[in-house]
This record gives structure tokens, C-alpha cells and sequence, in this order.
């Protein structure tokens, strides 16, 4: 039986390691909105795919370095999938934190993408 990890960022690292198995490097992708800028240049991001299916009843942000985001889609509203890979062992920390160092950007081109 295969079971869905879900990795974001660290103030979910415990459920992410909950949920971890053993798995090869794969990308992840997740639909974010811009919410608000804070002043030490990063931005606070909503994952829009959980808050739709009320997962998280619109109370779960994380702040991502507002360099990683596209000048375009740095408006507050704007949407786009935040992408990056996982490989690591389950509860290994470092690895965690290391699967998160780099993460791309990839913008949505349909409202509608959920």
C-alpha cells in the first residue's frame, strides 16, 4: 500500500515526518497565494489546495524569501505553485531542512487549477 507523504516547510515538519516513507526524489508542487510581505523580505504564503479542502481553516501561512518569487507574482493575491524535490529518510532532520534550501517557483496559468 503506497501512502501520500505531504512535505512543506518546517512548522509542519512534524506531520511530514508522520506521514514519511522511504521515497525516491520526486517533485512536489502545491498551489500558494500571496497573502502579505513581512519587513525582513519575506513574504507570507497560504497553501490554497488544503485551505480548499478545509484542512486547515485558513489559518496556515509560512514565510518564503520574497527573492524566490518572480517580480510578476509578488502582488498580494497572486497565485502560483510552489515546487521542490524531496529525497530523504524519514526522520532524519537535516534532510528535511535540506530539501527546502532551494525551492523553485512555478506560476499558474489557469484561475481555476483547483
Amino acid at each position: 500500500m503506497h501512502t501520500k507523504k505531504l512535505l512543506l516547510f518546517t512548522n509542519i515538519i512534524e506531520y511530514s515526518l508522520f506521514l514519511a516513507l522511504a521515497m525516491k526524489l520526486v517533485w512536489r508542487f502545491e498551489p500558494v497565494k500571496v497573502e502579505f510581505h513581512l519587513d525582513n523580505g519575506y513574504t507570507k504564503i497560504v497553501f490554497q489546495r488544503l485551505v480548499s479542502l478545509e484542512m486547515l481553516d485558513g489559518d496556515w501561512f509560512t514565510d518564503i524569501p520574497t527573492i524566490w518569487i518572480p517580480l510578476n507574482l509578488r502582488q498580494i493575491g497572486s497565485v502560483f505553485l510552489l515546487s521542490w524535490q524531496s529525497s530523504y529518510a524519514p526522520g532524519n532532520i537535516a534532510d528535511v531542512f535540506a530539501a527546502y534550501s532551494n525551492l523553485p517557483v512555478v506560476e499558474l496559468k489557469c484561475d481555476d487549477f483547483w
